[in-house]
């Protein structure tokens, strides 16, 4: 009974040394959870602080980008004025010369200087200020030199044009590549305008149609697509002792140096009028 209550006697203390230790092992416990709250307030903070700088220097590259489009916008419009500018003095001076070779070829100059301006008068008047809308910038085109030769309405343009858009640096050399072919086909595929080749309605048509490209090796630049362009008319067609392949015209001449700035290759179909057929790729960057 006595060595019952001996036992009884030390319980209790022992009951206080566990709740002490368990104080202790909850007092750490506590302690680790603040730390480990504080050090995760701080992290929080941190990652806070960092995405408001990022944003900021999003927001100021943003500003930056928005003031360098509208420079980028303001010269194409001075180029685009300036070309219309030497367009204009070579209307001036064509009607001072009495000669018509001379007259006609200030006259192809002006629309060669007339096919450049369109594409800075696109690129002025859009957000992206370095790829041209080729079935706008086409069509505008076309639309020119059928005013500017007195066919529209005795010739019929037939503009067929995927939904596109070139790099200005091919877009260039497309868009005079268009103006010499169809120049050609206006001036010589229909010698008596208004009236059929053949009982057939006048047309040039002029197509661009787009064709993605299969994946290159990835130690291989891949064109990001192939593009074909086609200038066809359905007059009277090339004289005999025309050898496209070897021009002395100064338009084919440039047709064929054109080509060969974009990388393209140049056939020629005498088989109904004539069709010209240019095939390029252009290269991803």
């Amino acid at each position: 009974m006595t060595e019952s209550r001996a036992k009884l006697s030390v319980n209790p203390k022992e009951g206080k040394m566990r709740d002490s230790e368990k104080n202790k092992e909850r007092s750490r416990a506590d302690s680790a959870s603040a730390a480990e709250l504080a050090a995760l307030r701080q992290r929080i903070a941190e990652l806070e602080a960092a995405v408001a700088k990022r944003k900021q220097a999003e927001e100021q590259l943003e500003v930056s980008l928005r003031k360098k489009v509208v420079l980028l916008q303001e010269i194409h419009h001075r180029i685009k004025n300036s070309l219309q500018v030497i367009s204009s003095l070579l209307d001036l001076q064509s009607a001072t010369i009495q000669d018509p070779q001379a007259v006609q070829a200030f006259r192809e100059s002006r629309d060669r200087i007339k096919a450049i301006a369109l594409v800075y008068d696109s690129l002025y008047r859009t957000q992206d200020v370095a790829r041209i809308d080729m079935a706008e910038y086409i069509q505008s085109e076309v639309s020119h030199l059928f005013i500017a030769y007195g066919l529209d309405g005795a010739v019929a343009a037939d503009v067929q044009v995927d939904d596109v858009s070139l790099d200005v640096d091919v877009a260039i050399p497309c868009g005079l590549i268009v103006n010499e072919l169809v120049t050609n086909a206006l001036k010589y595929a229909f010698p008596a305008r208004g009236s059929r080749v053949n009982g057939k309605e006048n047309k040039v048509c002029i197509k661009l149609r787009a064709k993605a490209c299969e994946i290159a090796p990835a130690d291989e630049q891949c064109p990001r697509s192939e593009f074909t362009l086609v200038v066809r008319d359905n007059g009277v067609g090339l004289p005999t002792d025309v050898d496209p392949e070897n021009p002395s015209s100064l338009g084919l001449q440039l047709v064929d140096v054109l080509a060969k700035q974009i990388g393209g290759t140049v056939e020629v179909d005498r088989s109904k009028g004539t069709a010209f057929k240019i095939t390029f790729a252009e290269q991803s960057p």
